[in-house]
């Protein structure tokens, strides 16, 4: 056992493989070595994870205490996560080495084919576990069982992760697509992420209403939430203003603030914003809903009813209020596309009514509308411009 000498061959045929945490499956897998005295080649190894992606890998693993081994991966748009959290497939190379002192590293530069990530992850479920002291123990029966894997050692990494664009964050009102430059160093024990993700595009959905990322955004990636630094701008071009929200601060505490074109209270561009009217105008639902926004800007929780009921029913907004001629008014809009938007009006003494804006340009929008039982209709064109 202290100075093995193998020879002969080994191969595996239709082989699996399963990591339950990051959801890494391996599937057909097939592996051919040669073991030839103190080391083992292996001519040929590969696997797919079953969404289309493949890995190969050659290399040679030495058996001696003080021998060198080196394992080389190629992956083809390899799913490496699929779990609650996210999903990333990737393509690229990397290297599993150890040297001559017995420190394994992980090295290699990937590039990322395509990621999604939740920004609302599940609530984690399973079993917990519970400290156990144990009590009445016979003197001589044993210690604890210990994880196998209990003193395995670190595995040292140096990996560079990579995409022009195509990682896709999603939930809590974002709906972004980003670029990453990124390296994750340190060991499995004690990763190190370090690196930027750049918005391409996108939009944040606050308090039913969508407000587009400028480019110029970026996200400084640390390991934990505290440190990952938000540099965030979206921006919503309205008829009367243009409204700015600005995300700052870290990931775990992150600083919304709200400005506009013309410079108008928080209150007043939230109402400019979700009714299209001043605040002072503004009947008891659409008041208590604009209430519960600035609370929610300013990071309160409030108690949003209409909130709550527009997430339900999968609307991007929710109002009720009176019509003009007296009776309550429910309101219900979504967007289509990204530059379509129809919205549904019943109730009220005007009865049902409909309305589908078309965004043609950022100055430039369309507005159909039909109103009342009698089905009449018009057509709005709507141009602004700032100075």
């Amino acid at each position: 056992m202290a100075d093995p000498e193998a020879q002969g061959e080994a191969r595996v045929e239709n082989g699996a493989f399963s990591d339950a945490e990051s959801g890494l499956k391996l599937r057909n897998v097939r592996l051919d070595a040669t073991l030839q005295q103190d080391a083992i080649s292996v001519n040929q190894f590969g696997g797919v994870d079953g969404a289309g992606g493949q890995v190969t890998g050659s290399g040679r693993i030495n058996l001696t205490r003080g021998g060198v081994s080196s394992f080389r991966l190629d992956l083809k748009g390899f799913r490496l996560i699929d779990n609650d959290i996210a999903t990333a497939a990737a393509s690229g190379q990397a290297t599993i080495s150890r040297t001559a002192d017995g420190a394994v590293k992980l090295s290699g530069a990937l590039t990322i084919d395509r990621a999604d990530v939740a920004a609302n992850p599940p609530t984690p479920s399973g079993v917990t576990v519970m400290d156990v002291q144990e009590i009445n123990r016979e003197v001589g029966t044993g210690g604890h069982l210990q994880a196998v894997n209990a003193h395995a050692a670190a595995i040292a990494l140096d990996v560079s992760l990579k995409a022009a664009r195509g990682i896709f964050l999603k939930g809590r009102g974002l709906n972004v697509e980003l670029a990453l430059d990124s390296h994750v160093g340190g060991t499995t024990a004690a990763p190190n992420l370090t690196g930027t993700a750049r918005v391409v595009r996108g939009d944040y959905d606050f308090a039913g209403k969508r407000f587009q990322f400028d480019n110029r955004g970026v996200v400084h990636l640390a390991t934990a939430a505290e440190d990952m630094r938000l540099d965030l701008t979206a921006t919503r071009d309205d008829p009367s203003l243009t409204a700015v929200i600005r995300i700052e601060g870290t990931a775990a505490k992150p600083k919304i603030t709200l400005t506009s074109t013309p410079v108008l209270p928080n209150d007043e561009v939230l109402a400019q914003v979700l009714f299209g009217t001043s605040a002072s105008q503004l009947g008891p639902g659409d008041a208590a809903e604009l209430a519960s926004a600035v609370s929610s800007l300013a990071g309160g929780s409030g108690f949003d009813v209409m909130g709550n009921l527009r997430s339900f029913a999968h609307l991007d907004r929710l109002a009720m209020g009176a019509g003009s001629t007296g009776g309550v008014a429910v309101s219900g809009g979504k967007y289509v596309t990204d530059n379509v938007y129809l919205e549904l009006t019943g109730g009220g003494r005007e009865g049902p009514s409909g309305s589908v804006e078309w965004r043609i340009r950022r100055d430039l929008s369309l507005v159909s509308r039909i109103a009342g039982s009698g089905g009449d209709s018009q057509v709005e064109v709507r141009w602004r411009r700032d100075f």
